[in-house]
């Protein structure tokens, strides 16, 4: 994101500062902020406290572990989350969850429906709707005097008058602690802990709130997935996946039965992904069936989206574990038709699958059709479309890159590769996959030093991911440098991998 010029930071600099002199609370400020600059509400706060997004995204994390809500200190915010999260409904956010609508009331001070305007609320699903409804009041603004750094993050705010105090409260809603999120603030205030042991025990309880927590749970997990190691993951998706279903088969209305179908089908496609993640990509079987689960949930749900995904998840398992490329193309099209008019995103994801099968087969003319049809779908996509979160713009050149290599053009593939992946100081576990089939790409045009610095760069992305298709592709790479064993930087990185997929030894008390 572009910043502003100095001449309009200098004016919003001034502005502040006049409407403090005045007396004027935080509240005031952001709302003047969202008036005059036409900031959207998270924005407007922000910026009535003068922090850039790097500050912001410091003092968010420095919360979170304060609060112990990030208690293993992974400090998941970053400035372009920040900056998506500020500009839903139209950035690739998938949804504005009230977990982080709390975390960042938290830290402005502020109420967790003043970071709303009429926009979100339109995009916000039923569910979440009531949940926040059931929020109030946060804690205090910190002190705008406070300067926005690294090493006063999180600071807690300066003793303000009781007159302050009363400007900045909000008058809606009762309080809520943030400390103890997430909460069900029926007139209970009981952790979701609490709340989900009793609602096993007493299924017939279960309702809209206690569904919206399970499927936020469901997405926090889905969110870590591309930066955690599956095996972490598991257990939890698992057991939700089994309260899910358990709850389906005891609700008494037809309402509740399809909220919970519809949580049921995304925790199915999760356990899917991290089940054959997990196994490093050798047990298709079992991802094939919570996938199929899912998609029969999509069916029954008539949610194209919902079936779509399930079927495009098993597009990956059929084109990359069981290399099987006439069945991913029957899945990709199947994906494209039950998708066609609901997701372009979805629609243009398959069919970057089914170029890729094309591609396996050698089929370099439908192959290069469908690359081009994929591009004209994701092209035209927008935020509206339910499955925007998905794209990149990197998928192109990704899938491309992929499909030039099977075509026996490494060349072409090395051009396309070659920037489609992520920053490396955050990466993401398909960044391996890029950075593998670039190793690839360099080795088939006997290029053995800078196949050695791609299959290092894959390994950082391995070592902190644990990806089973990463896993995979090392070995692969490996495997296709054994030529070249004598060369120096070919053998440090192959020697590397060793140590990566070498257990950890257990330190001596």
């Amino acid at each position: 994101m572009s910043r502003p010029k100095a001449s309009l930071r200098a004016e919003q600099d001034d502005l502040r500062s006049r409407m403090r002199d005045r007396g004027m609370t935080h509240q005031e400020i952001a709302a003047e902020f969202a008036r005059r600059y036409r900031f959207r509400p998270r924005a407007a706060h922000r910026h009535a406290f003068g922090w850039t997004l790097t500050q912001a995204a410091d003092r968010i994390n420095a919360y979170a572990a304060e609060h112990g809500l990030d208690p293993t200190g992974k400090a998941p915010m970053t400035e372009p989350k920040l900056s998506e999260l500020e500009n839903f409904p139209r950035s690739r956010v998938r949804r504005l969850m009230p977990q982080t609508l709390a975390l960042l009331a938290g830290v402005y001070g502020t109420d967790v429906h003043t970071l709303l305007d009429l926009d979100d609320h339109d995009h916000l699903s039923p569910s979440d709707r009531l949940l926040l409804t059931s929020m109030g009041a946060s804690a205090p603004a910190p002190a705008p005097s406070a300067p926005p750094s690294r090493a006063l993050a999180g600071t807690p705010p300066l003793a303000r008058s009781a007159a302050d105090r009363s400007r900045d409260r909000p008058a809606r809603g009762p309080a809520f602690d943030l400390v103890t999120w997430p909460v069900l603030a029926v007139g209970q205030h009981e952790p979701v802990e609490e709340r989900l042991r009793h609602v096993r025990d007493q299924p017939r309880s279960v309702d809209l709130v206690t569904i919206a927590l399970l499927r936020q749970r469901v997405e926090d997990l889905d969110a870590q997935y591309d930066r955690t190691p599956p095996t972490e993951l598991l257990p939890e998706a698992g057991q939700l996946l089994t309260l899910v279903s358990y709850l389906r088969s005891q609700t008494p209305t037809m309402r509740l039965r399809r909220e919970l179908l519809t949580a049921e089908a995304e925790a199915a496609i999760l356990m899917g992904q991290l089940v054959w993640d997990a196994s490093q990509r050798r047990d298709h079987r079992q991802a094939h069936t919570y996938l199929d689960r899912a998609a029969a949930a999509g069916r029954e749900l008539r949610n194209p989206i919902a079936e779509g995904l399930a079927l495009l998840r098993s597009t990956i398992v059929a084109l990359h574990g069981e290399r099987a490329p006439q069945t991913a193309l029957d899945l990709a099209r199947r994906c494209m038709a039950v998708t066609e008019g609901s997701s372009d995103v979805l629609a243009g994801l398959a069919a970057l699958h089914a170029a890729e099968a094309y591609a396996m087969q050698r089929d370099t003319a439908e192959c290069e059709q469908l690359l081009g049809h994929a591009e004209h779908l994701l092209g035209r996509t927008d935020a509206a479309d339910e499955a925007s979160y998905l794209y990149s713009p990197r998928h192109i050149p990704r899938m491309a890159g992929s499909c030039y290599l099977f075509l026996g053009q490494p060349r072409t593939a090395e051009e396309l590769l070659g920037h489609a992946y992520s920053h490396l100081h955050n990466p993401a576990k398909a960044d391996a996959i890029v950075l593998g089939n670039l190793a690839l790409a360099q080795i088939r045009q006997g290029k053995p030093d800078e196949a050695a610095h791609a299959f290092s760069q894959a390994l950082d992305v391995v070592t902190r991911t644990r990806g089973g298709g990463g896993i995979t592709m090392a070995f692969t790479i490996s495997r296709e440098l054994g030529p070249w064993r004598h060369v120096p930087a070919v053998r440090d990185a192959c020697d590397r991998l060793l140590d990566v997929m070498a257990p950890p030894v257990p330190t001596t008390p």
